[in-house]
């Protein structure tokens, strides 16, 4: 029936519903490329930043505990907040190892579509 092949296509392999919510979300996430340099720059320099405090410090002859930085939080835009729930459906969780919010979505979709056909077939 018609309802069997809409759920067929909207939770197979190629679905045009994970293709709109990965759309959305790249082109709503506006501060994605900021937190990737952010992060790059982050890595790069905190080894470089400990080891110059550590010989400063042990040039004075002390050790400056607590007198570390809190990182600067980069500021949300209005369109990224908006958007934030919506973006986390499609985005993996840590690392990429972890499936995305849609998938699970999708498979309880393929699973009514099944349960569907066979009522209808």
């Amino acid at each position: 029936t018609q309802a069997a092949d809409v759920l067929r296509i909207l939770s197979g392999p190629t679905s045009p519903f994970r293709k709109l919510l990965e759309a959305v979300a790249r082109e709503t996430d506006l501060q994605k490329g900021d937190r990737l340099v952010a992060a790059q720059v982050k890595k790069a320099a905190d080894g470089t930043v400990d080891k110059l405090k550590q010989r400063l410090g042990s040039l004075v002859g002390q050790e400056e505990e607590g007198a570390r930085e809190q990182p600067r939080q980069v500021d949300s835009d209005p369109i990224s907040a908006h958007f934030a729930e919506l973006n986390s459906l499609v985005s993996k969780g840590e690392g990429g190892n972890e499936p995305a919010p849609i998938d699970s979505l999708l498979e309880d979709m393929n699973a009514l579509y099944v349960q569907v056909s066979a009522l209808a077939g």
